[in-house]
């Protein structure tokens, strides 16, 4: 698909951009003070200051501290930018790793809402290391993004300091840990979707589900607290904990007398239980009942009859974090907009594997 806005991904650090680089100039923020600046320009420390704040000052000694700023590298393009009061029109993303079709819907959303406003995304990947992380999250100050948001933040966050300091608006989004625990979070919830797939799961008569998993995930911790407070029963079953794979999973489920009359799991799982029962000639829905949540790496896994699904929508999640970003860079609306949110990504899509509860 051709997309009409620009989104630059970068493995290890974003594209750097900016009127004030000077890409020769290596990056000495932690070398470079204000006295540096001051010294630079031949004014004192007090005026440099004024200068960076936006104080009253001679134009030309306001040359001569910008002059400086870009000489000595003192918060590259950031520093020029809290100058003049000027924007990049840019939003930094970084991600922790980036894969799956929902990172990609996350993206789409992202950028086609921000381009709309007249905004560049850049997005970097961290691959996995918190060292890096940090690195891109502090790359991204310095190369003055507008806003900056860190999907599954993880790290020491240093560089929050300085992005709190150049009054950078940033978040998180779908999780955070060890340095940035502070930044505000912007979190998706299945609650509507579950709660509507419960209500269907009770007209039908189930009282006791099923989760079946072989790596715990949000979505699903989420659906299992969900069905408790609506009542329901819940049974947990690690297949990685067992060693078993859907076969051997399900022959098992078959002899236990007080089994769930529903199963929910990942769809790519579900597929591989409804494959299963099939082979044993297992009747879906009417010996089981079946759902399946879409995970982060799976489109809709196709299986004999449709699957009834949690169905993720990532750009709920991505459009609503990037209209609470141009709010507050293009009209001044408080950061507070970015307090913890609960943002919903999800619907309830009934299909062929659910029925009336097998008792």
């Amino acid at each position: 698909m051709i997309m009409s806005f620009a989104v630059s991904i970068v493995r290890h650090q974003p594209i750097l951009t900016g009127q004030h680089l000077n890409q020769d100039q290596p990056l000495k923020q932690g070398q470079v003070t204000l006295q540096d600046v001051a010294n630079r320009a031949g004014v004192s420390i007090a005026t440099a200051s004024r200068v960076i704040g936006d104080g009253k000052v001679k134009a030309a000694t306001r040359e001569k501290v910008e002059q400086a700023i870009r000489d000595l590298g003192y918060f590259p393009n950031a520093a020029a930018r809290t100058l003049r009061g000027e924007k990049s029109m840019t939003v930094g993303v970084v991600f922790n790793e980036l894969n799956g079709s929902l990172a990609t819907e996350l993206l789409d959303s992202l950028a086609s809402r921000l381009h709309a406003d007249g905004y560049s995304l850049f997005v970097a990947t961290a691959q996995g290391s918190e060292q890096q992380y940090d690195e891109l999250v502090q790359r991204f100050a310095e190369r003055r993004v507008d806003a900056l948001l860190c999907v599954n933040a993880m790290g020491e966050g240093a560089a929050l300091t300085h992005i709190r300091a150049l009054g950078i608006p940033a978040a998180a989004v779908f999780g955070r840990r060890d340095g940035y625990r502070e930044l505000p979070l912007i979190m998706p919830t299945i609650q509507a979707a579950a709660f509507a797939c419960g209500e269907r799961l009770k007209a039908l008569g189930h009282e006791t589900i099923g989760i079946v998993y072989q790596a715990t995930s949000r979505p699903l911790t989420g659906f299992r607290y969900f069905m408790k407070e609506m009542g329901f029963s819940v049974n947990s079953y690690d297949l990685a904990e067992t060693g078993s794979d859907a076969v051997a999973f399900i022959n098992r489920y078959m002899l236990d007398p007080n089994r769930p009359t529903a199963l929910i799991a990942h769809q790519k799982l579900a597929a591989e239980l409804f494959d299963a029962a099939d082979q044993m000639a297992i009747m879906i829905p009417q010996d089981i009942s079946l759902i399946g949540i879409r995970d982060q790496t799976q489109n809709q896994t196709a299986t004999r009859r449709p699957l009834s699904t949690i169905h993720l929508d990532p750009a709920t999640l991505g459009l609503e974090s990037a209209s609470r970003l141009v709010r507050i860079l293009k009209n001044g609306e408080d950061q507070g907009m970015l307090s913890e949110t609960h943002i919903e990504m999800a619907k309830w899509v009934e299909r062929d594997t659910t029925g009336s509860a097998n008792k």
